[in-house]
């Protein structure tokens, strides 16, 4: 799950992002299925699980859950209802922080020199072709 993090971060593409929130959802669901394994082999299992985190100590997750979808009465509804939401937040917050970032990059057009410059700080289109005249009259 990590590695997953690490590679995301590392390399962020939309599938990337794609491949962690579907490797994310598995992953839960073979936690689950792991948990349910072992209280049905070692019944001390359950005493275990009420005193050891899943992922995160607390289960915020699980809180967040109930409080959002506590009200829905068939369960996999409920998670499947909980997929999509959170799916579409990931995902929504994914395409306006790439728009965020769209904006914030500073690009100059000079077809005069057939280049396009482009700043990673903020700054104006004047003050970008300034730093590109100096730079070319030492080429």
């Amino acid at each position: 799950m990590l590695a997953g993090l690490g590679l995301l971060v590392m390399w962020p593409r939309v599938m990337m992002l794609v491949l962690f929130t579907v490797m994310s959802i598995f992953y839960f669901y073979l936690a689950r299925f792991e948990e349910k394994k072992m209280t049905e082999k070692h019944p001390g299992y359950r005493e275990y699980m009420k005193e050891t985190a899943m992922f995160i100590p607390g289960n915020p997750g699980g809180k967040l859950f109930r409080l959002l979808f506590g009200w829905v009465k068939n369960r996999v509804v409920a998670q499947v209802m909980a997929i999509v939401c959170a799916v579409s937040v990931i995902f929504g917050g994914a395409v306006g922080l790439r728009n965020l970032t769209i904006d914030s990059i500073s690009i100059a057009h000079l077809p005069d020199k057939h280049t396009v410059a482009v700043s990673v700080y903020p700054h104006d289109k004047k003050y970008i072709q300034v730093i590109v005249d100096r730079a070319m009259e030492h080429n």
